[in-house]
């Protein structure tokens, strides 16, 4: 989860929906469910503007990037990522997934 930066404090330990700029889910065979179905709903509905979704595709990550749509009701697909994820939203990012551990 990325806040705003007036948001962190160590001794909080949970956010208000308005101080989260994004959401990643991490995908294990446990909740593929809840992360791909469930949860983006609900981080739709609370107005976070950027979910992205990780997951282990033939031993590789995939990154699944989404932003808010201008309605606020529900993601649209930004990227689909293989082998680099660079974006410009919600903060400028370039990373070589190939180096991610597996």
């Amino acid at each position: 989860m990325v806040d705003d930066l007036a948001a962190a404090d160590d001794d909080r330990s949970c956010f208000w929906a308005d101080e989260v700029r994004l959401v990643i889910e991490v995908v294990s065979p446990e909740s593929e469910l809840p992360d791909r179905e469930l949860k983006p709903r609900h981080y739709a509905a609370a107005g976070i503007p950027y979910f992205w979704r990780v997951e282990n595709t033939a031993n590789r990550p995939f990154v699944y990037s989404y932003a808010l749509d201008s309605a606020g009701g529900a993601y649209q697909v930004t990227g689909v990522h293989h082998s680099r994820m660079t974006v410009d939203q919600p903060f400028p990012i370039d990373i070589d997934l190939h180096l991610l551990p597996r």
